[in-house]
């Protein structure tokens, strides 16, 4: 269908849409450490501090602070599946490392039925 296509003419129309994304936003552009900064935290347009939503908050400690120790802070345990647990007292979650700690499931559990 058509007509054919010569190599030289391939070659000539790569370098014509070399980096040109026609359609697809910044979907595989690789940002420079300048834009990345630009656009991030609080610099960014979503931002929304301490407004953010629970998985938000969750997803900001383990993307900043991982789980620093890599053991549980209650029972010490390192061969388990870690998670924050917030210790704040008005259950109101915000993008602050003291109100949270590093527990095991378990001692996450037993903490949270200790605070109900």
């Amino acid at each position: 269908m058509g007509h054919e296509v010569t190599a030289e003419t391939r070659q000539r129309i790569a370098e014509a849409t070399r980096g040109n994304q026609r359609g697809r936003g910044n979907r595989g552009k690789k940002r420079t450490d300048q834009e990345r900064v630009q656009i991030s935290a609080e610099r960014n347009p979503g931002w929304k501090g301490d407004a953010a939503l629970y998985r938000a908050v969750h997803n900001w400690l383990d993307r900043w602070f991982g789980h620093e120790k890599s053991e549980c802070e209650e029972c010490g345990r390192d061969d388990c599946r870690l998670e924050w647990a917030f210790k704040g007292e008005n259950g109101e979650h915000r993008r602050d490392r003291s109100l949270y700690k590093v527990l095991c499931t378990g001692c996450h559990r037993t903490f949270d039925r200790s605070k109900a």
